[in-house]
């Protein structure tokens, strides 16, 4: 198993912020599942906010909801923010199993 001396500083602190800071007391198979699961309920929160954003749209197009126009952008820009640093995470995640999956 590796040391917190040996891991990079970048892959350390995506693993102190996906598993905790004790992440070093698990096995390298742990952290692996730890990471995999992290990242497929991932695709859950991107579903969940594409589909929020698919009701604000809906309502918004077709005029059911009484948001005025500014709102309504900046709902949609908060929702297409949230996705994208979504993916950034899951795109680290997937940085730190091919570092783990390598040791």
């Amino acid at each position: 198993m590796s040391t917190l001396k040996e891991i990079p500083s970048d892959i350390s602190a995506i693993l102190t912020l996906h598993l905790g800071k004790e992440f070093t007391s698990l096995e390298v198979t742990e952290m692996l599942e730890g990471l995999r699961k992290r990242r497929s309920r991932y695709w859950v929160m991107i579903a969940v906010n594409a589909l929020a954003l698919l009701f604000f749209s809906y309502s918004f197009i077709y005029e059911i909801t009484q948001l005025n126009s500014v709102v309504y952008y900046a709902l949609g820009t908060v929702f297409v923010l949230n996705v994208l640093l979504i993916f950034h995470q899951r795109k680290q995640i997937n940085l730190a199993i091919e570092y783990l999956e390598a040791q």
